[in-house]
Parts: structure tokens; C-alpha cells; sequence
């Protein structure tokens, strides 16, 4: 074997003792090496009915979704029909959200770096009709405000349905056939697909959980609702998944969008916590390679009921890769695939962040309650204080996020770094104000300080 094939044989035995260890039945792994393509396919599509895995194997890649909706939006931009920094309400006169500054001021751009400040995580299934976006921007009039608007970063998936919507008001189509048209027929991507119907037809992924007797189950439910398509409700393939990537590194040419748009979307914007940013949807960072050079790597990921992916690339280095697993614990096998690949494959070595210590003032100032608005009392995270260290205790029951106390690590003045439990490697990003620590982001989202506790 050469070199490459060793490698991707250790990446394939390293992939398979994650899968046993974490209970998934899936990975499909996608690779773009040197331009070359390659493919780790592993495990089966279902426990209950199974079928091997292949690169062309459909994944449901949730909110890796937003990277094409963005793409669409800066299409229609770039042809003249949509203004990033134009109002929503030139669109949508009547948008609102609770907060009537916010409502009348948030721009498109606003929806695509994440900095609309309102509650993100809002679900509604509005049903499958053509009218399923515009029911859940009118029922998004109720939002609260987290933060300032163009304050921070904070991941919302309902500033997505909100672009969405924008979009088909623009160019008089559902968003569906919008996007096929705009970005799928024109890249090739014939595994790609919104719809159960369409993807039934082709070698499908089913999602998996572990029951409270830590059996590996199916879950009953595959499809989505139709208000997800603008964030989160395309079903791809590895093959197509590193087409995509191809296009975005400027190898397939200027269809669906130009060199100058594709620049901007991957260009950072605003902070996203530690050394991340956002640009126009991706998420950025300059990484250092075990030569002392510095890449640029763009990155998505998505996560839905029975599956996680993980989605990279680099456009100097030509190389991208992507991870999808059909089990709701396969976040924790992308994280440590993903880096396996970045170190051993692409020369990039993991980040260690190391604890510093800190006097007891500055212990204590992290410690607190931090309410996440779902509408229902005592949802949050609580950072607690244990000896000379700190916990972390998640109670968010409306998200499936209920966690009991996993030790902290102090990494940075403003960041801690969780060192246990399917959150493990996470950091918490604190935003202060006036001097004090008013918001943590964790997994993009914020938080606020609050009374009240688990």
C-alpha cells in the first residue's frame, strides 16, 4: 500500500472503534485529498432493515442545509434582486418579532451571520403546503430578544426560515424548487434532496438513538417539516458532499455564483467565540499546520433527530472532508473523526486549550444561572462551583438536553472548556458586560444570566 492508502485504512480502523464504542450504526466518510477523491463507507443503513453503506448513501445533513440557502441568497444577490444589507420588512412589510427596534432595523445580512439577537431555536411544524414559511415568520412575532441586535453571534435557526421565506418572496418560488433550480441541477447534485419521497427511492440512512436501557433503536420518525427546508432539511451523499465542496473551492466554475460571492461568504465577520468567526453562513478559522503554516478552514455541521455530519474544506490546501453518521451519539465519533483526519491527513493538529489558574473572585464570577428561553421556567445551564473548580448542570428537557454536573476547565479569562459527557471538548464562551458576565455561548447559542437554577 503507499502512504495515502495507510492512512485511510488507520482512519477506517479509528472510525470503527469509535462506531463500537458510541453504538452507531453508520459512517459514511468523504475525502478530497490533493484533488483526489476517496470514500470510507462503514456499518449499514438500518438496524431493522439493513443495506450496506457507499459514498452515495443518502445522510440527512440538517443545518449544513444553511451553506445552500445562503449560496441561493447570494445568487439572487448577485443578480440584482436581493440586497444583503436591505431591511427584512423591504421584503416582508409586515415582519415582526417581539422587540419592534429589531423588527424594523434586522437586514438579510443580519439572518446570515447570526447576529439578529432574537431566540433561534423556535419550532413550528406549519405543515407540508407551499405556505409552510410564510405560517412560521407570522408566528415568529412572539420572539424574544436575547441580545442587542448586531451585538454577538448567537446560532438561530428561525433567522434561516426567516431568509428562506425572503428569498421565495423574491423570486415568486417555493423554496424547494428555488433551490433545486438554483443550486442542485446546475452542480450535479442528484443525491441531494428535500423530500422523503424522493429520497425513499434511492439508498437511504435511517437515524438511530440509545433507549434508557442503552439498546440501539430506530426512531420512528425520519422526515422533517417543510418550514426546516431553509435550514436544515436537505439529505445528501458523501460524493455529493465533496461535489459541493469542490464547487465552494472554486474548482467547478462560476455557476451557481462567482469567485467574488463565494469569497464573501467565506469571509469572517463576526466573532463566533474563541478563534471562530461567521461569515456569510460559514463558520471560519485560521488554523496552523504542524509546519508553522496558517490555512484557512470553512466549516458546517448539522444535527437533526438520528443524525450528526460534520462538513470542512479548504480551498488553498484543496482538501475537504465530511463525516455523517445516522445515530444521535454520533456527534461525539465526528468530533474525533474529524480531527483524526485534520491531524494525520491534512498535517493540522488538534487543539488542546490548557487550564490556567485563576484566583477565587475570578471562579466565582463565572458562576451563575443562565436561562434559555423556551418559553418554560427552570430550562438553562448552571455553572456551580466544586472545591477549587467548576461545574457545568444542563437542563434544557425542551431540547432533549438534560445533563447532571460535568467538570469545567478555566481555558482563557472568558472561557471554559467541558471536559466530560456527549458535550465533551465544548467551550463556553462568557460575554461581559459592564464588567460583568452577562451571556455564555455554548454550541453557538447564547445564554443570559439570570435568577432561578435547576
Amino acid at each position: 500500500m503507499n502512504g495515502i492508502e495507510t492512512k485511510l485504512k488507520a482512519l477506517e480502523a479509528f472510525a470503527l472503534e469509535q462506531m463500537k464504542i458510541h453504538h452507531i450504526p453508520a459512517v459514511s466518510i468523504g475525502l478530497i485529498l490533493d484533488g483526489v477523491e476517496h470514500y470510507v463507507s462503514l456499518g449499514i443503513t438500518s438496524i431493522t432493515n439493513p443495506l450496506p453503506i457507499t459514498a452515495d448513501t443518502l445522510f440527512q445533513i440538517g443545518s449544513t442545509t444553511k451553506t445552500f440557502t445562503a449560496t441561493t441568497a447570494m445568487k439572487l444577490a448577485q443578480n440584482g434582486l436581493l440586497e444583503l444589507d436591505a431591511p427584512v420588512r423591504k421584503y416582508i412589510p409586515d415582519f415582526r418579532v417581539s422587540d419592534e427596534d429589531t423588527s424594523a432595523r434586522v437586514t438579510v445580512r443580519h439572518l446570515m451571520t447570526h447576529t439578529s439577537g432574537w431566540f433561534g431555536d423556535f419550532e413550528l411544524d406549519t405543515g407540508d403546503d407551499s405556505n409552510a414559511l410564510e405560517l412560521y415568520v407570522q408566528a415568529m412575532a412572539e420572539l424574544p430578544q436575547l441580545t442587542p441586535i448586531d451585538a454577538l453571534m448567537s446560532y438561530s435557526n428561525s433567522a434561516f426560515v426567516l431568509l428562506g421565506r425572503v428569498l421565495e418572496v423574491v423570486s415568486g418560488k417555493t423554496l424547494d424548487v428555488l433551490v433545486r433550480e438554483t443550486i442542485l441541477e446546475p452542480l450535479e447534485l442528484h443525491d441531494t434532496v428535500f423530500w422523503a419521497h424522493e429520497a425513499i427511492t434511492k439508498r437511504t440512512a435511517i437515524g438511530h438513538k440509545q433507549s434508557d436501557s442503552d439498546q440501539t433503536e430506530v426512531i420512528p420518525v425520519w422526515r422533517l417539516s417543510r418550514a426546516t427546508n431553509a435550514d436544515g432539511g436537505l439529505v445528501a451523499s458523501a460524493r455529493n458532499q465533496m461535489r459541493c465542496a469542490r464547487f465552494h473551492m472554486g474548482q467547478l466554475g462560476e455557476t451557481p455564483i462567482n469567485a467574488a460571492s463565494r469569497l464573501e461568504m467565506q469571509t469572517p465577520r463576526v466573532s463566533a467565540g474563541g478563534h471562530e468567526f461567521i461569515g456569510l453562513c460559514w463558520f471560519v478559522e485560521d488554523k496552523t499546520t504542524n509546519d508553522g503554516r496558517t490555512v484557512r478552514v470553512i466549516r458546517h455541521g448539522g444535527s437533526v433527530p438520528g443524525f450528526q455530519s460534520h462538513f470542512w474544506f479548504a480551498p488553498q490546501e484543496n482538501f475537504a472532508f465530511t463525516c455523517q453518521t445516522n445515530s444521535e451519539s454520533g456527534m461525539a465519533l465526528n468530533t474525533l473523526v474529524t480531527a483524526w483526519a485534520l491531524e494525520h491527513l491534512f498535517n493540522i493538529p488538534p487543539s488542546h486549550p490548557k487550564a490556567i489558574e485563576v484566583s477565587p473572585q475570578q471562579l466565582e464570577a463565572f458562576m451563575g444561572w443562565y436561562a434559555v428561553p423556551t418559553g418554560k421556567e427552570d430550562e438553562g445551564l448552571e455553572v456551580a462551583k466544586n472545591g477549587n473548580s467548576l461545574t457545568l448542570r444542563v437542563n434544557v428537557p425542551t431540547f432533549n438536553l438534560v445533563l447532571p454536573a460535568v467538570p469545567l476547565a478555566i481555558v482563557a479569562e472568558k472561557m471554559c472548556l467541558i471536559l466530560e459527557g456527549p458535550m465533551s471538548n465544548m467551550t463556553l464562551d462568557f460575554v461581559t458586560t459592564d464588567g460583568e458576565f452577562r451571556y455564555v455561548r455554548v454550541g453557538g447559542r447564547i445564554a443570559t444570566r439570570a435568577q432561578g437554577g435547576i
